[in-house]
């Protein structure tokens, strides 16, 4: 079945706005939206009782992201080229002149906070395998230059995130691989570092990441030391010690404390679902008594990177409203304000939905099932409303990291598939955030082929557990460690499949860790094993060795330009398969990196992967 030009476009062209923040000068706010066809960076006056349209401010044809708001309302974010997460540092300065701060295009930068006198930020320019912290004084200006802070260490991913009240000292977060995680200290008076975290938790493997100065010696943070799952405390750093705010039950994803009104607001991630809770008068009050705070529906409060944004949520000024960036099932990404005295909801700017309505989206279903050792997995599952009584195929959407989570939140990829005539089922595989520390770890290394046998117990449940589902027409789709997980379902156990659609995914490991940029190897390492210690492991879960047995027709999605996942991870799946007659597509794009970010190019993608899955799964 080909599908109408207007029908297919119209899910595609749903749009996202998200990443907001406020003005200091004006009543308004700046934020990022792909109506263009890619994101780039909006100013929106808040005038109530008049519709607004938004001001577009940046007019480029890569993507536009990540903004900040400096005290004079001189605007930065982040712009790479063709997908390759070079990001560089812009400003628009109060007279609108935009200018760019970064002078190595070859060097990513990555935005950390606004401070009183100083914006700061890490990048790699002086080895790209190292984040060393910078900052640029305030105001900026067209000759702006940056001031080196603090030489780091390799593999490690470095993000400068609070000022002390006095502006004496910058807590930093050092990342050094999914579960390990420290807090440093700078003290500029002394011009030296201190790890703190590592007071605590001594040689315990542990994450700790710091949200904001209490005063000059307590820092607000959270951590899984000793525990399952990211959780609320107090940081005392003269004393090394943590004093816990929370129990340990599920992960508090973000934190925000307003000083003037002594306001704290954090973010938990509850099953993957969203709720919001506030604490006045936090720093005065000896009990812990958080209220929650209402949401425009069961969905969540999105997070995301520099590809798109990473401020998600962010008190005015005043701290009477939040705002953030949401959506759910049927709601498409937005911005929202909340009051926060009077606990009512505006929805601030109006990404549109091409024509369609909440009528035409499917909410997820939560359900559980038992994988092969008893682990109890969730997932996710999408069902068309008109099914006429009939089982319809099923898409395995499985998401990359592999430490990451996908919820219910809106997806306009899903919701296309499932308009035509597919359910979607996406588990959250062992390995997955938001169940534990424990649960995160389940498919460190050489427990690697673990996941996968959870997505062969996926399809077995949904074979003898779902009747709406027709268990022999099953396709397995993912992006990057997802991309992965597609090549290794479809030789571990390829009598399960269809079809098969790998976005910029890992087919061999030992090159993926060769060709991968150089900041990202020793992260990747701690979770896949390393080239040294580790080499017979990644040889025996890597899909290249395996070829032989595939005979599910796949179809590859690849940027040309891709840092994390490079191309020739494609290029070599693709050709082993073509010497063996395998059905096999390799679609590329020359202008795109790790992802499909271009609404142009997502709908020349697009287009292609419901016309294969067609072609091999619903018409038989």
């Amino acid at each position: 079945m080909k599908l109408s030009r207007t029908r297919f476009e119209q899910f595609l062209n749903i749009e996202a706005a998200g990443g907001g923040v406020f003005y200091n000068k004006e009543n308004a706010i700046a934020f990022i939206y792909d109506s263009p066809g890619t994101l780039q960076v909006f100013k929106q006056l808040l005038i109530k009782e008049k519709c607004m349209w938004p001001e577009r401010l940046t007019f480029h044809e890569d993507r536009c992201t990540d903004p900040r708001i400096l005290p004079d309302d001189t605007i930065i974010f982040c712009k790479d080229r063709g997908g390759n997460e070079n990001y560089q540092i812009h400003a628009i300065l109060p007279d609108g002149k935009e200018v760019i701060l970064s002078t190595d295009k070859n060097a990513k930068h990555m935005p950390g906070f606004v401070g009183k006198l100083h914006f700061y930020f890490s990048a790699n320019m002086e080895d790209k395998t190292r984040f060393d912290i910078f900052r640029f004084e305030i105001p900026i200006k067209t000759n702006s230059e940056f001031e080196l802070i603090q030489k780091t260490e390799p593999g490690v991913i470095v993000i400068p995130r609070s000022e002390s009240p006095s502006g004496k000292r910058l807590a930093s977060v050092f990342a050094k691989s999914n579960m390990d995680s420290d807090i440093y200290i700078y003290d500029f008076k002394f011009k030296e570092s201190e790890n703190v975290s590592k007071n605590v938790k001594g040689s315990k493997l542990a994450r700790f990441y710091p949200w904001e100065f209490l005063d000059e010696d307590r820092l607000i943070v959270t951590s899984d030391l000793d525990r399952e799952f990211m959780n609320l405390g107090i940081l005392n750093v003269s004393a090394n010690r943590i004093t816990w705010l929370e129990e340990d039950h599920w992960d508090t994803t973000n934190v925000l404390y307003h000083r003037e009104t002594d306001q704290l607001v954090y973010v938990k991630n509850e099953d993957g679902i969203t709720k919001i809770y506030l604490v006045k008068e936090f720093s005065k009050k000896n009990d812990f008594s958080p209220v929650e705070l209402p949401l425009p529906d069961m969905g969540n409060i999105l997070a995301g990177d520099y590809r798109s944004w990473t401020k998600s949520i962010c008190f005015s000024h005043d701290g009477s409203q939040l705002l953030f960036s949401f959506s759910s099932g049927k709601l498409n990404p937005n911005l929202w304000l909340l009051n926060v005295k009077e606990k009512t909801l505006e929805k601030v700017t109006f990404a549109g939905t091409a024509g369609l309505s909440e009528k035409d989206f499917v909410s997820a279903e939560l359900h559980h099932f038992e994988s092969f050792d008893g682990l109890k997995i969730p997932y996710f599952l999408y069902v068309p409303q008109d099914q006429q009584n009939k089982p319809v195929p099923c898409i395995l959407m499985i998401h990359g990291g592999p430490e990451a989570q996908i919820t219910p939140s809106f997806n306009k990829i899903i919701q296309f598939f499932v308009s035509e005539g597919y359910a979607v089922a996406t588990p959250n595989i062992r390995g997955s955030a938001g169940y534990g520390k424990t649960y995160l770890s389940l498919d460190d290394k050489e427990k690697r082929m673990d996941s996968i046998r959870d997505i062969r117990e996926l399809a077995r449940h949904l074979k003898q557990n779902e009747p709406r589902i027709d268990g022999k027409r099953l396709a397995i789709y993912g992006g990057s460690y997802g991309g992965f997980a597609v090549l290794a379902s479809i030789t571990e156990y390829p009598d399960l499949w269809k079809a098969a659609v790998d976005i910029v995914g890992i087919s061999n490991f030992v090159t993926f860790l060769k060709n991968t940029a150089p900041w990202r190897r020793r992260f990747r390492e701690a979770e896949y094993g390393s080239l040294e210690n580790d080499y017979e492991v990644l040889v025996s879960i890597s899909p290249i060795h395996k070829v032989d047995r595939i005979k599910t027709p796949l179809l590859i999605i690849q940027g040309d330009n891709d840092e994390r996942v490079p191309l020739s991870e494609a290029i070599q799946i693709y050709e082993k398969l073509s010497e063996r007659n395998v059905p096999v597509e390799l679609l590329r794009f020359h202008d795109e990196g790790h992802g499909i970010a271009k609404r142009k190019n997502q709908i020349v993608a697009y287009r292609k992967i419901i016309d294969f899955l067609d072609k091999y799964v619903k018409e038989e």
